[in-house]
């Protein structure tokens, strides 16, 4: 009874979400069947759902932690530039 009920999820999750839309558009490209497919990603969906219960997590998509990675990235560089600058700043003043 749970293989069916993980099996639907996985037919919902692979048509909706977008981390395993991209796990079975990868599957498909290297030519597995439909079936091995599913149960590829019935065993991603466990592992997932195991890990989320051991450590109290709710899931997070490697997608939206992709994003948020640039943003923290890109305002880590920002931070570094106005540090450099400030530093540079206040080298001028003290060789003046």
């Amino acid at each position: 009874m749970l293989r069916k009920y993980l099996f639907l999820a996985v037919l919902q999750l692979a048509r909706h979400q977008p981390d395993f839309k991209r796990w079975h558009k990868q599957n498909v490209k290297k030519g597995d069947g439909q079936d091995a497919i599913y149960v590829k990603l019935i065993g991603k969906l466990a592992r997932i759902l195991i890990g989320m219960v051991q450590h109290g997590e709710t899931y997070r998509s490697l997608t939206r932690a992709r994003s948020n990675n640039k943003i923290t990235k890109t305002a880590h560089t920002k931070e570094r530039t106005t540090h450099s600058r400030m530093l540079t700043h206040s080298q001028d003043k003290q060789n003046a």
